[in-house]
């Protein structure tokens, strides 16, 4: 019977884990299926000529692996690692390159979300990989936006390992 209840609330769809941080200031999900692991911060190489948000590049287990910032905010300022920072490797499979590391200001834990409860795009959530946000959900934080890792990495075409 509670899983029934379940279904009707969700459209018959499950709920899937998502990893919720905050990058300079807005809360972000991320799917639990795109993550490798999470991970403290370590000494990054930078790149001259790189866009602001690529933050340098990290050995990660013998993967050159990209570091990046996905708030405009947080962009354009040194970066601020305390001791709550740390990297989310998340997978890219779709640019054939390896994994990425997404520079958060803190991991806030995880939360189950179901597409029905993602909703629409608002502007109050714009990174700097256009299209990469799904949409906002409601999580223990506040409002997170949803990332879609598919469209999130197409902007990192120019790095090229």
């Amino acid at each position: 019977m509670e899983q029934l209840l379940q279904e009707d609330i969700t459209g018959g769809e499950k709920p899937s884990p998502y990893i919720i941080f905050s990058c300079g200031g807005p809360v972000f999900a991320i799917n639990y299926e795109n993550v490798r692991e999470i991970i403290p911060c370590m000494d990054t190489v930078l790149i001259n000529g790189a866009p602001e948000y690529i933050r340098g590049l990290i050995n990660y287990n013998g993967e050159i692996c990209p570091v990046v910032t996905i708030c405009p905010a947080a962009a354009s300022l040194p970066a601020s690692i305390s001791a709550k920072s740390c990297f989310i490797m998340v997978n890219t499979p779709q640019t054939g390159r390896g994994a990425v590391a997404i520079l958060a200001d803190s991991f806030l834990g995880s939360f189950s979300i179901s597409n029905a409860d993602i909703k629409p795009r608002s502007g109050d959530f714009l990174t700097a990989a256009d299209g990469s946000i799904k949409g906002t959900a409601l999580c223990p934080q506040g409002t997170a936006a949803v990332i879609e890792p598919g469209n999130f990495f197409k902007w990192m075409d120019w790095i090229e390992m």
